[in-house]
């Protein structure tokens, strides 16, 4: 008699499964300047295309989460190439972020720095990756040194 597969189980090897991913990223075709103020329209621009709601929607929303008016005129200002007097606040830019749920958008600014932004779920995990970094260290140099103090006898 044959078994169903379960269905509450992921395939790893289907064609359909991808693994979470870590740092969401905006592709880097679609934020490439030399402009780090163009490069933040460039991804604002890029997360409220993907996120498919009106724009009347999100200055709504955004409005709400700020507790202060937000237009779609100011929206379209940021997220413009050609609004160099139009920078976003960094305030307005994390409550867009959340808004949006895209961290790509600040992913995509620390591009270029040694740093990026992934769910706090990973929190954890990351720590315990730096511990055993330490732990693996740690064990290198006693090992040098048994073997060091045994040279010596």
């Amino acid at each position: 008699m044959k078994r169903s597969r379960c269905d509450q189980t992921i395939d790893l090897f289907s064609q359909s499964y991808a693994p979470e991913t870590v740092a969401p990223a905006i592709s880097p075709e679609r934020v490439k300047t030399a402009s780090l103020r163009v490069k933040t329209a460039k991804a604002l621009d890029a997360a409220i295309r993907d996120d498919r709601r009106e724009r009347e929607e999100l200055a709504r929303e955004l409005s709400d989460y700020l507790d202060e008016p937000i237009t779609v005129g100011r929206i379209n200002d940021w997220a413009s190439e050609a609004k160099s007097d139009r920078n976003i606040p960094a305030y307005v830019l994390i409550a867009l972020t959340i808004v949006l749920n895209s961290e790509q958008i600040l992913n995509a600014l620390l591009e270029y720095t040694r740093l990026m932004v992934t769910d706090r779920k990973y929190e954890r995990l990351i720590a315990r990756e730096l511990k055993s970094e330490i732990r693996d260290r740690l064990e290198r140099e006693i090992a040098a040194d048994s073997a060091a103090w045994k040279a010596e006898r």
